[in-house]
């Protein structure tokens, strides 16, 4: 199910910065969010690796 680049399992590329605050940045083929705030948390993560031969 996906509606609007939205899915239950989304696949994204997470960066963290640490700059004047704490910048998460979350892109895919469908969306980029950027949010900047004084700490962040990360409350669960998942991630696997892809081998190309």
């Amino acid at each position: 199910m996906e509606e609007d680049g939205f899915a239950p399992d989304p696949v994204v590329d997470i960066s963290l910065h640490a700059r004047d605050g704490v910048t998460v940045e979350v892109a895919s083929a469908s969306v980029r969010l950027r949010a900047t705030a004084d700490t962040a948390y990360i409350a669960r993560l998942s991630a696997y690796a892809t081998t190309h031969e």
